[in-house]
This record gives structure tokens, C-alpha cells and sequence, in this order.
């Protein structure tokens, strides 16, 4: 069965440790960099234009001079450090000039060219986000909205604290360091499917929709393997509690954990499960660069084969409890594209060895419930966000307290992308 293209299912991956937005202390320097850029492109369209009159009479009809093309040639000379000998130093040539106007503040951790874009792009995103005038069309846009003021709303967000966290245990079947779990009505399947199927978080594997690789016209359920709390493997490999890093992210879980009512020494214990576990994960998962490899990591087969090689979970019955929201039936017979087979069924081992006893039922019942606290930490009040702040410190060197909106804008963006981009698209290229 192929699934129409219309058809938008979009899966939250949870966002990664120490993820970097601009901080608060930019706001007013990023204003004021946006007011320079109109003034800017006001002289070079004022100078295009003067520039285009004197051509036409004169020497250089075959060039381009359009408004565009003038502001991309001063966009490359602007980048330029001419007073470099390029055979002497080409990179300095090349990219001098921009390294020089764009200095990196204390608060940062990178800046290049991609992040400036990212930037101004999350203005756009806030412009029509915000702006009432802006004609919405459609639910989904309307949602996106929505969206975004809930998490602007900062003072309902201090004022419930971790209540929200604290209910969507209940949903999950509790969590053993808050409170209120017992491990013998704990249901696996049931957990996993709510965390996964609900756009909470992505836990063990990642699913979503999308063209085949090797038949672009036909679309089909694809599966891989999903993000570990921090960005790589690599993280994890051969490292032992008393790793910086690894330390640094006990630490971050530690608190957490007391937030949400946990006694500090055992939560500490039974995060260092979850990291045990989590770097047995690691062990497992494929590398970047495999994964990268679709010749290699590139497998079709149906729900029914799927569930033979890895059966650690009833995959029609995950599958079917995502699609019956939208009245979709699920068969066994159900083509659906595994990039990395091999980590399924390793993880599928794994699993089943750590639910074969109490406690390994409980740190990877502790496991689930981490990847959906992780991953909500941006919507919850101030506390949580701050816990992984040595953490953030640890991987990167420094950290930077998140401008709201920012964050906000790039939540949207990652719930309802679809949404998002279409409204980007009729402010930003509006006319053409």
C-alpha cells in the first residue's frame, strides 16, 4: 500500500544536548544588524539602478546588473580580503573579509555563514508567526500559531512547573524515580507506542514517511535508529563514569531528576543504568558514516519479515497505533525501508535481555521515560532548562542562555514544519 504525498506525518526526533540559540544578549545587537541590512540594500538598489542607467548608454549590456545580482557581487567582495596575496593565503583571500565583519561574541559558541542564514531565517519564521496580519490558511498554520504563543506564554509555563511532565508519566505507566510505579503493571509495548507514536520524543528507532530511495514514485514506511541523549556514539564509546563529558551528563540527569521529586542518591544510581544502557546502545548503533552509506544500510522488506529479524516489539501493532488516528489500516504485508537492519536486530537482543528481570525492566522503564523528559526540558520552567548547563559547558566549552522566541520558533519548526515552510514561502518569495 503506498501512501499518498499529501499525507504529512512528521516525527520529532529528540532535540540533541547543548542545543545552541542565540542568546539573550544578541537580541539587541541582531535588531540592529537587521536595520544596517535594510540601509544596505536600500544604497545597493539605489546604486543598481544608477548603475544599470549607465550601462545601457554605454559599455556593459551583456552584464547583469539586476538588483540581485548586484547585492550577490557585493555579498562576494564584501567576503574578500584583498589586501592578501591569494597565492600566499587564499583562505584569508577568500573568506577574510567576512570573518572580519562577523566577529564571534563571548556568548557564542560558533558562527558561520550557515548559522547567519539560520538566523535571519528565524526572524521571518517570528514575523509570521507573531504578525496578526499576517492571512493564515489552513488548520495546520493556524496550530503553528498556537503553538507558538503556548510557548511564549512563560508565565503559565512557571506556574505549572512539572506538572505536565509529572501527567504524561501517568500515560507512559509512571516513572520508578517520581514516584507512583510499580514495575509488574509496567506495559513496554504500551510505553513505547505512546512516546513514539505521539510526537513525544523517539526512543530506540525513529519511523516516518517518505519517498523510496530506489522507486521515487511510490512512498513507504522507512526505519532507522534514533539519537542517544547526547548527538554521537562517539560519546560513549570506551568511556567510563569518570568521563567529563559522561560525568557532566550524569550530573544533568541527576537534577533532573530531583526536579520532578526523585531522592537524590538513588536517582543518581538509576541514571547511571540508564547510561550504562545507553552506552550498550552505542556499541550497537551504526556510525555516521555507515549510516550515510544507503547502498549499504539500505534494506525493503515487509512488517511480517521485519518482525522475525527483530521481534523485541509487536511492529504491526506499533505501526497500527499510529495510523488508526488517521483511520489508516496497517498489514503484515506492509512494505517498510530499514536503513540498518542489523542495529534492529542487535537492539532487539539487547532488549529482551534487560526485560527478562526486574531490574533491567526498570532502567529500560527508566530509559523510555528519560527520552521523554530530554526531550521536553525546553517547554517546562526555568529549572529544567538550566540542569543541563555543565553538560553544555562539558561538550562545547561554553553555553548561552536561549532567546524565547528562538526557541520557540525552532520547536514549531520542528513539530510542524510543513506548516512553517509554506507561510515562509509566501512571505519571503511573495509575487514570484
Amino acid at each position: 500500500m503506498d501512501f499518498p504525498k499529501q499525507m504529512e506525518i512528521e516525527k520529532r526526533n529528540s532535540p540533541a544536548a547543548g542545543r545552541n540559540y542565540p542568546g539573550r544578549g544578541q537580541r539587541d545587537a541582531e535588531e540592529k544588524d537587521l536595520l544596517a541590512a535594510h540601509f544596505n540594500r536600500l544604497f545597493v538598489l539605489i546604486f543598481a539602478y544608477c548603475f544599470e542607467i549607465e550601462c545601457t548608454r554605454v559599455y556593459c549590456k551583456n552584464y547583469c546588473t539586476t538588483p540581485a545580482c548586484v547585492m550577490t557581487a557585493a555579498t562576494i567582495l564584501n567576503s574578500l580580503d584583498q589586501t592578501v596575496d591569494p597565492c600566499e593565503d587564499f583562505y584569508q583571500y577568500a573568506c577574510g573579509g567576512w570573518i572580519k565583519s562577523h566577529s564571534l561574541s563571548e556568548d557564542a559558541v560558533m558562527f558561520s555563514k550557515m548559522t547567519k542564514r539560520l538566523a535571519d531565517n528565524l526572524h521571518i519564521f517570528k514575523y509570521v508567526l507573531e504578525d496578526e496580519s499576517f492571512e493564515l490558511k489552513g488548520e495546520a498554520e493556524k496550530n503553528a500559531r498556537i503553538l507558538y504563543r503556548s510557548c511564549m506564554n512563560t508565565t503559565r509555563i512557571e506556574e505549572r512547573g512539572a506538572r505536565p511532565l509529572l501527567d504524561l508519566f501517568k500515560k507512559i505507566g509512571g516513572w520508578n524515580i517520581s514516584g507512583d510505579f510499580n514495575i509488574n503493571d509496567w506495559d513496554f509495548q504500551k510505553a513505547l507506542d505512546l512516546i513514539n507514536n505521539n510526537n513525544l520524543a523517539s526512543s530506540f528507532f525513529a519511523w516516518v514517511i517518505m519517498a523510496d530511495l530506489k522507486n521515487s514514485s511510490q512512498n513507504s514506511l522507512v526505519v532507522q535508529q534514533t539519537e542517544l541523549t547526547l548527538d554521537s556514539r562517539d560519546y560513549y564509546l570506551n568511556k567510563t563514569m569518570d568521563d567529563k563529558v559522561i560525568s557532566a551528563l550524569l550530573e544533568y540527569m541527576t537534577k533532573t531528576g530531583v526536579l520532578l521529586g526523585g531522592e537524590e542518591h538513588a536517582t543518581r544510581l538509576q541514571m547511571q543504568d540508564v547510561i550504562d544502557f545507553e552506552m550498550k546502545l552505542a556499541e550497537i548503533m551504526l556510525s555516521a558514516e555507515e549510516l550515510a552509506d544507503h547502498n549499504l544500510t539500505y534494506r525493503k522488506l515487509t512488517i511480517n519479515q521485519l518482525q522475525m529479524v527483530s521481534p523485541f516489539i509487536n511492529w504491526r501493532h506499533h505501526f497500527h497505533s499510529a495510523f488508526k488516528m488517521v483511520d489508516r489500516e496497517i498489514h503484515s504485508s506492509e512494505p517498510v525501508i530499514v536503513f540498518g537492519l542489523d542495529y534492529l536486530k542487535k537492539l532487539s537482543e539487547l532488549v529482551t535481555a534487560y526485560l527478562s528481570n526486574a531490574k533491567g525492566r526498570v532502567t529500560v522503564a527508566n530509559y523510555l521515560a528519560w527520552k521523554l523528559v530530554h526531550s521536553s526540558l525546553d517547554h517546562f520552567s526555568k529549572p529544567f532548562r538550566e540542569a543541563g548547563h555543565d553538560l553544555k559547558v562539558a561538550i562545547f566549552g561554553g553555553d548561552t542562555e536561549d532567546i524565547r522566541w528562538g526557541t520557540c520558533v525552532k520547536d514549531v519548526h520542528e513539530s510542524m514544519g510543513f506548516a512553517l515552510s509554506a507561510m515562509f514561502v509566501r512571505k519571503y518569495f511573495s509575487g514570484e
